[in-house]
């Protein structure tokens, strides 16, 4: 699965927060290399509610696959 790692900083991380919509939240991620990174991850309700875009790859890959707006 395709990821983005974004560096931060902390006194900006509340700002980022505050813009999220209601169900995303900031948790702890495991990365294929055994690392940890904060990332963005949706709650439950969410995941259970939302559109599924996993067989995409990604977030980037999701919205190149939708027609373009005119």
């Amino acid at each position: 699965m395709a990821l983005e790692l974004w560096e931060v900083p902390a006194e900006r991380l509340a700002a980022i927060l505050q813009g999220e919509p209601p169900g995303l939240a900031i948790g702890k991620v495991a990365l294929e290399d055994g690392a940890e990174s904060l990332g963005v991850l949706g709650e439950p309700w969410l995941c259970e509610t939302g559109r599924e875009i996993t067989r995409h790859g990604g977030w980037r890959a999701y919205l190149a696959s939708k027609p373009a707006a005119r």
